[in-house]
């Protein structure tokens, strides 16, 4: 031996075809036997201070495990399994990124820019029990994924490596997050068929009898404006939840075998429930977990919380874990075994808190968890209609909604008639604002009534109804230039007028701005169909003082719609001369031919609630 017995002699030993299964507590031991010819008694130094021996193992030895999982939002979640044969205490820490949109060949670890790497994660959301008794670590994403290519870059360190290291194991993982299925139906299907069908209605029109070019040009603007409210339909789609109106209605069986707890119950006890879905084995049910702890402690309303697991076929021995850590704060259901529940709300049977107020109506939503603040404001909110109120119905003069009311606010008199005798100032405005009210008063007193009453629970059918009345409401103008109802609390709303009034405008200009205000009214409901649900009833049913509330609400809902025909009617009318000729050769076909988009309207309306929500809860 040339070298000095204190350096080190490198042994290398060979196993092939080693198959040993080792789990954790299993030990791993080496016998070493030396031989040698030397004349004197040989020395095996082993593990001294001055000379540091060891054994090292080279091959795969650990199988880190990363999967993923996108839900119909569009939420990632990442799921790692440590194995090692040294137990999951072996992996000392992890981080794990997710990197993107990028192209598939620039997706390798550490590649990426700062703006791409959209999540960070290194304390775990959660675990759960995987197969062969395995904790995995668990995490979700903050927000919904853009459609594109993506990765997940993971680091991780072990225990028995170089503490320098920053990385002793690297994991790629590539994925793609798809496009959102396209609807059956889309809903830039109807902006093509209402013009269409009002234009192809004129050119019916002519064979019969032809009017002036004046009447087809004003038919034709009607027909551009009637692209402003089908742009903002529904899509008609199978099993689709309705996004924006009152929740689902549901009785389910709290974990464990105990009493059937239902929305009716909860909202009759409380201003605001909010729901936490999460599927089982999911981060964001601890998420939410902690989220309603911190909201219940800032909120001092009467605020219920419930969570329920979604998902295909729940079973009670998927909770049990997360029950125990639940301790009965609150209700933890569990859905039908086709998750109809979960599907019925507008994030579908996935992870997603959801805020409803004491109608039973939507305030708000957020896939995967919700901050505890955020509640508080959302549930704040409900109790205030929801940010639905008198003021934003203003919001709609600036869209693209209220188009087709300043077509049929033109004029329908060639020529200026003054009053008579002498009239306070403002009061051909006032009139106006006041036969607008009672027209917009037709629709919207007893929507507001019937959320008022707490029957959110069947809201879907009403909503149902009101599509039959607005399809019934379009043909009768369509077909009889009229419909009877309006016309006689019109001509009842009329007779209790002034004399001087009744002197200057006759009838029919009343009641011309009755249905004004009804059509603003549909239009609303439309662009916005839970306003004067959120905006009236969930106020009436939020506390004490929420009547008296409810009824100015109501009575600001009114004075905003007589306030917006009136500026409607200014607007159409600053023409001038121009105006009234042209609102004079149209004002018999414009009703008609804004009665056939509404009736259009109406059933596609009616096709998307049968289609999606209602045949998808059966």
């Amino acid at each position: 031996m040339e070298e000095s017995y204190l350096s080190a002699h490198e042994f290398t030993v060979r196993a092939t075809d080693v198959n040993v299964s080792l789990g954790p507590g299993d030990l791993v031991s080496m016998d070493i036997d030396v031989q040698h010819d030397c004349i004197q008694t040989g020395v095996l130094w082993w593990g001294t201070y001055d000379a540091t021996s060891g054994i090292i193992l080279d091959g795969d030895v650990i199988d880190p495990q990363l999967e993923y999982t996108i839900d119909s939002n569009r939420m990632v979640r990442v799921e790692f399994t440590p194995i090692s044969p040294w137990g999951p205490d072996d992996f000392d820490g992890q981080v794990v990124e997710i990197v993107g949109p990028m192209d598939w060949d620039e997706m390798f670890h550490g590649f990426g820019k700062e703006d791409q790497r959209l999540e960070h994660f290194e304390s775990p959301h959660g675990t759960r029990i995987g197969e062969a008794n395995r904790t995995i670590i668990t995490w979700s994403s903050e927000k919904p994924l853009e459609p594109g290519r993506y990765m997940v870059d993971a680091c991780f360190t072990v225990t028995d490596q170089d503490p320098g290291e920053l990385c002793d194991a690297i994991g790629v993982l590539r994925f793609e997050v798809p496009e959102d299925p396209r609807p059956m139906v889309a809903a830039m299907w109807a902006a093509v068929i209402v013009p269409l069908g009002i234009i192809g209605w004129i050119g019916a029109s002519m064979r019969e009898a032809m009017l002036p070019m004046q009447a087809y040009v004003v038919i034709l603007l009607l027909a551009l404006a009637a692209l402003g409210p089908a742009l903002h339909l529904p899509d008609i789609d199978t099993n689709s939840p309705r996004s924006e109106g009152a929740a689902p209605s549901f009785a389910l069986l709290s974990h464990g075998g105990g009493d059937m707890v239902k929305l009716s119950d909860l909202l009759s006890d409380s201003d605001a429930v909010v729901v936490g879905l999460f599927q089982t084995s999911s981060p964001n049910a601890e998420r939410q977990h902690k989220d309603f702890e911190g909201a219940a402690i800032m909120i001092d309303a009467d605020i219920a919380f419930v969570q329920i697991a979604t998902g295909e076929n729940v079973q009670s021995v998927d909770l049990d874990t997360y029950s125990l850590s639940l301790n009965e704060s609150w209700p933890l259901l569990m859905d039908e075994s086709d998750a109809s529940v979960g599907n019925s709300f507008p994030s579908g049977a996935t992870d997603a808190v959801i805020v409803i107020d004491a109608a039973g109506f939507i305030t708000s939503w957020q896939p995967g968890t919700m901050s505890a603040l955020e509640i508080e404001e959302a549930a704040s909110s409900a109790s205030k209609g929801s940010g639905n109120n008198p003021l934003a119905l203003f919001s709609m003069i600036i869209s693209t909604a209220v188009l087709p009311l300043l077509v049929l606010a033109m004029p329908r008199n060639r020529e200026i008639e003054l009053p008579e005798g002498p009239i306070f100032p403002g009061a051909g405005s006032l009139m106006t604002a006041a036969a607008a009210a009672l027209g917009f008063g037709l629709w919207a007193l007893p929507v507001a009534l019937m959320a008022a009453l707490g029957l959110g629970s069947v809201w879907i059918w009403i909503e149902l109804l009101l599509a039959a009345v607005l399809v019934y409401h379009g043909l009768s103008v369509l077909l009889r230039g009229r419909i009877i109802e309006v016309e006689a609390i019109a001509a009842k709303g009329y007779s209790r007028l002034p004399t001087e009034y009744k002197a200057w405008r006759d009838v029919a200009g009343f009641s011309e701005d009755a249905y004004l205000g009804l059509w603003l009214a549909w239009l609303l409901w439309l662009r916005n169909p839970s306003m004067i649900p959120q905006g009236v009833g969930a106020v009436a049913r939020s506390d004490l003082i929420g009547i008296p509330l409810a009824i100015l609400a109501m009575l600001g809902f009114l004075l905003a719609a007589g306030i917006i025909v009136s500026l409607a009617r200014s607007v159409a009318s600053a023409p001038g001369k121009m105006a009234r000729v042209f609102g004079w050769l149209s004002v018999g076909i414009r009703p008609r031919a804004w009665g056939l988009a509404s009736a259009t309207l109406g059933v596609w309306v009616l096709l998307s609630l049968l289609v999606g929500p209602i045949l998808g809860s059966l």
